[in-house]
């Protein structure tokens, strides 16, 4: 079954949840990739990501490390690499800057 849990706060859904069957299942590194489509009409502003999200349980959102990028024909997808099925949602959210001392 699809997610039909809202964004978390501060959030927004940037295109279609995806359910990856059967949830729970764990990959042995480095896991698998998942390229996850946005919608044409998605605004991303200066001081926002892209992020792919894992939906845990029915309401717990957790952040995967996740990249974006643009096709030849326009169409963005952002990827994340995840190790396990589960429902999974691609958000607009707040840009987060990596520590300089990690």
């Amino acid at each position: 079954p699809k997610s039909n849990a809202p964004a978390p706060p501060g959030a927004a859904i940037a295109g279609p949840s995806a359910y990856f069957e059967p949830s729970g299942v764990v990959f042995n590194p480095p896991g698998v990739t998942l390229s996850m489509s946005v919608h044409a009409q998605t605004v991303v502003l200066v001081d926002q990501q892209l992020q792919v999200q894992r939906l845990q349980g029915t309401s717990t959102w957790v952040p995967l490390a996740s990249s974006s990028r643009t096709l030849p024909n326009g169409a963005r997808l952002v990827d994340a690499v995840t190790m396990t099925f589960s429902s999974y949602t691609p958000l607009v959210v707040a840009l987060t800057v990596p520590d300089p001392g990690t």
